[in-house]
């Protein structure tokens, strides 16, 4: 008996898989119809990298994650995927945790926003927002070749959060994640207390100092 077409083991697998998962394939089927052949190369790649893992591991725990992003996260830190991308990779588990992180960064305190929104809710146009943006006064991350999202925690009381621009400035050329998760993350130097807390109370001075000497030397 000759082995099924390759359109035949389509259908077949189409008409026979859960509804969410044929939408999905259906999806990326007619997505990369569009896509340069380096683009439909790393597709297929990492979709036949993922549908491995996926029959080899327990993903459930992955499943109840609140975001794609964060179900794919939750795959790559499985101690047997880990074990795998660090066959090839010594520093993937590094970088995996360093995605994690991104990714609490990125949800923290609300979330982020685009400008349009984030100027709405400070009094400012969507061109003295990308302004800020650009001179380090707003700390932002790109979604895109041209957008940009906000961490919703730089407003406070319906401006731009005190203190956040002179405090942003003095930490030098860091990046934007390293940045956030400076004001995020209890620091030595304030006593063990958050700067962005720090901010929201009025205390500028001492969140200048602390983000001077990050800027200079680093986290203590």
């Amino acid at each position: 008996m000759p082995a099924p077409s390759l359109e035949e083991r389509a259908a077949n697998a189409v008409r026979e898989a859960p509804l969410q998962v044929a939408e999905i394939v259906i999806e990326t089927l007619e997505a990369s119809q569009n896509q340069t052949d380096g683009e439909s190369v790393a597709l297929v790649r990492a979709m036949r990298a993922l549908s491995r893992l996926v029959k080899t591991l327990h993903v459930n725990q992955a499943a109840a994650q609140p975001t794609d992003l964060q179900v794919l996260i939750s795959i790559l830190q499985e101690p047997g995927v880990q074990a795998l991308l660090a066959e090839v990779d010594p520093l993937a588990p590094a970088k995996i945790r360093g995605l994690k992180l991104q990714q609490e960064i990125l949800s923290a305190e609300g979330g982020c926003i685009y400008s349009t929104e984030f100027a709405e809710l400070v009094g400012m146009s969507a061109a003295g927002v990308d302004k800020a943006r650009k001179s380090g006064s707003l700390i932002a991350f790109p979604r895109g070749q041209t957008k940009f999202s906000y961490p919703i925690w730089q407003i406070h009381e319906g401006a731009v959060l005190r203190g956040l621009k002179e405090s942003a400035r003095a930490l030098g050329n860091a990046s934007m994640f390293i940045k956030a998760n400076f004001f995020l993350s209890a620091n030595s130097r304030l006593y063990g207390r958050r700067p962005l807390d720090l901010l929201r109370e009025g205390k500028v001075g001492d969140v200048i100092a602390a983000a001077t000497a990050f800027g200079e030397h680093g986290a203590a």
